[in-house]
This record gives C-alpha cells, sequence and structure tokens, in this order.
C-alpha cells in the first residue's frame, strides 16, 4: 500500500500518463506547461513586449492563468497597445510585406503571403527566379517551386494557397529551421520541368503580367480527389504554365502546405510561421497541426513558450523510461505482495484444516 501511495504521489505517476500516450503532442505540452516556473513565463512576456509582439504576450498570460498563475497587473497593462498604435504599425508592416516581400512583424509576413495569394507575388518571383534556371545559373528553387505551384497547379490533398504562400514567404524571410528547408529544396529542385518552364515564360515579364490581367479573378484553387493533381484551365495563365510542375514531387510538396494550412486555420498565421521555425520535418509538422487542433488560437504561445518541446519528448524521454520503470517495479511488487498474502492465507488454511484433523 505504501508502495502505490508513493507512486500514485509521486511525479513520475504524471510522466507515466504522458508516456501512456506519447504519440499526442498536446499530452507532452500540457506536461510541460503545468510544470513551468513562473518566472519563465514572466520572462516570455518582457520580451514579447519589447519585440511589440503583444498578441504573444497576451496568450501566455492566459496560458499561465490556466496553469494558476498570478501577473503583476501592471506587466498585464503592458501587453495592451493603442488601437491607433496598432493600426499604424500593422498598417506599414503589411503594405511593406504586401508590395516588396520584406516581412516585419507577423504583420508584415501577412502582407507577403497576401501578394502571393493575390498572384502578384508569385509572377513577381518567376520572372525574377524563372530567367535564372533557364541559362543555368544560381537561382532560388524553393522560392521559383512554391511560385509555379501557386499559379499552375492544384494538389489532391486539398486547396493550398495559404500553406504554399507561406512556406515560400517563410523560407525567404528566413523562418524556416534549416533542415526542413533542405528538405523541401531537395523535392522542389525535382518538381519544375525547365524546358516546359521556358516555354512557359518566353516573351518575358511583361508577358506574364499580360496574362496575369488576363486571367481576371485572384486565382481559384479547385480540387478533385478522384482526378487529384491536375493544370488549372479556367485561366489563360494556368494554361500556359500547363506540364511545368511534375506531379510526384508536387505531392511530396502536398503533405507539407496542408499541413502548414491546417496549423494556420486552428492557431493562426503566427502559429504556422513559428511551427515552420520549429519543425525539421513534416512528421513534425503533422505533430504541430494534432498539437493546434487542442491549442487553437493560443498555438503560437504554446510554441514560444516551449519551442519543440511542445511536440517531442526530448529530455522528458528519461524521465518517461524512469516513470515506466518505476510503474514496472510497484506492478511487479504489487503482485509479489498478493502472492505472498496468497500463500499466507494458504498456510494458515492448512494448519487449520490440520488442528481440526
Amino acid at each position: 500500500m505504501a508502495a502505490a501511495i508513493g507512486f500514485f504521489t509521486s511525479p513520475y505517476y504524471e510522466v507515466a500518463k504522458v508516456a501512456l500516450d506519447y504519440d499526442e503532442p498536446y499530452a507532452i505540452a500540457r506536461y510541460r506547461l503545468a510544470n513551468l516556473p513562473k518566472a519563465d513565463f514572466e520572462r516570455e512576456i518582457e520580451k514579447a513586449i519589447d519585440d511589440a509582439e503583444f498578441d504573444d504576450a497576451q496568450q501566455i498570460i492566459a496560458i499561465g492563468e490556466e496553469e494558476g498563475h498570478l501577473f503583476d497587473p501592471e506587466l498585464v497593462a503592458r501587453t495592451i497597445e493603442t488601437p491607433a498604435a496598432r493600426n499604424l504599425r500593422q498598417g506599414k508592416d503589411f503594405a511593406l510585406g504586401f508590395i516588396t516581400g520584406e516581412v516585419k512583424g507577423v504583420t508584415g509576413f501577412a502582407g507577403a503571403v497576401t501578394s502571393d495569394f493575390l498572384v502578384v507575388g508569385d509572377i513577381r518571383d518567376i520572372a525574377v527566379q524563372g530567367p535564372r534556371a533557364i541559362r543555368g545559373e544560381d537561382y532560388d528553387a524553393f522560392v521559383l517551386g512554391l511560385s509555379l505551384v501557386g499559379v499552375a497547379t492544384v494538389l489532391p490533398s486539398g486547396p493550398i494557397d495559404v500553406g504554399a504562400s507561406v512556406l515560400k514567404t517563410a523560407k525567404r524571410t528566413g523562418k524556416m529551421s534549416a533542415r526542413l528547408s533542405g528538405m523541401l529544396t531537395h523535392t522542389l529542385k525535382r518538381l519544375v520541368d525547365i524546358g516546359a518552364l521556358k516555354t512557359a515564360i518566353a516573351g518575358g515579364p511583361k508577358r506574364l503580367v499580360k496574362l496575369t490581367r488576363a486571367s481576371g479573378a485572384p486565382r481559384v484553387i479547385k480540387v478533385s480527389e478522384k482526378s487529384g493533381l491536375k493544370s488549372m484551365e479556367k485561366s489563360a495563365l494556368g494554361r500556359r504554365f500547363h506540364g511545368v510542375v511534375r506531379p510526384g514531387p508536387a505531392k511530396e510538396l502536398a503533405e507539407v502546405a496542408t499541413a502548414t494550412q491546417a496549423i494556420a486555420g486552428k492557431g493562426g498565421l503566427k502559429a504556422s510561421v513559428r511551427a515552420l521555425s520549429h519543425a525539421d520535418t513534416p512528421a513534425d509538422l503533422g505533430r504541430i497541426a494534432k498539437l493546434s487542433a487542442k491549442t487553437g488560437d493560443k498555438t503560437a504561445g504554446v510554441l514560444k513558450l516551449l519551442g519543440k518541446g511542445s511536440f517531442r519528448l526530448g529530455k522528458l524521454l528519461m524521465k518517461v523510461v524512469y516513470a515506466v520503470i518505476w510503474a514496472l517495479g510497484w506492478f511487479l511488487g504489487a503482485i509479489w505482495y498478493a502472492l505472498s498474502i496468497a500463500r499466507t492465507l494458504a498456510r494458515m488454511s492448512r494448519r487449520m484444516a490440520t488442528s481440526h484433523a
């Protein structure tokens, strides 16, 4: 009994519960948040305020309060930005991102993504990177490949406008992890048929601009689960780039783009950007997407607080191993104790039977 009480009241009991649900990133994040000191929350709040990331600061306060922490009212007040200051800052950042692709904060990132979503950014990048690829010069395979996906194809996993645009902008602005960037670059180098690209951009940037105008409204992506990957037949621009993108690598890209869009849908654009900076593999992105389904609009804050620790066991693995060993020891001990009692009762029963005989 003492062993049971010792186990169920020990820290290893909580770790053991994580071990039983190790494939669920939310269980990992919940354990770490529950054991995160208040000082760590306060440090990240201060950092977010200094970086003018007031949404982050407010998310972290909300997460900390859910864990039972109370914060200084003065600190909480500093996380609130005046509407006028907020609108001015966000307006400038969005315009800069939309027009130039340069990113300052998540609003600037949103501007750059919107530019891609409206085809403007895709055509700009194809006009710059396409000729370089055709001439055999150094070019950004990542940006070119995703731009071509944006104007030429749909993917069988679902609409990926936002996902592809976020990936491209994250890569260009250095907000994607080096490992994930390397894996995707390898995929995107196999994506583009250079011969077909040469035909598609014949006539130079002016021709592309005319085709963009002829396409009318911003691109509309339609998906058919039966027909899968197919060229866009609804615009002159789509027809122009038919055959430029190879289906095989595009399907590989679909997994990453779809996970990125899922994170953006549940946790917001900032969460998807932060996810790309922490994920090293498509599998990591999948785990963060799974986490975001539970953490919702607090996903960005959870990632800021815990980083990779929000979806990976990491150093927690050793505690899990110890917890499993402890639980196994307790279980074996309980069996041994039960058998000992059974043997004792059996001996007592035999003695009583002998004495009566």
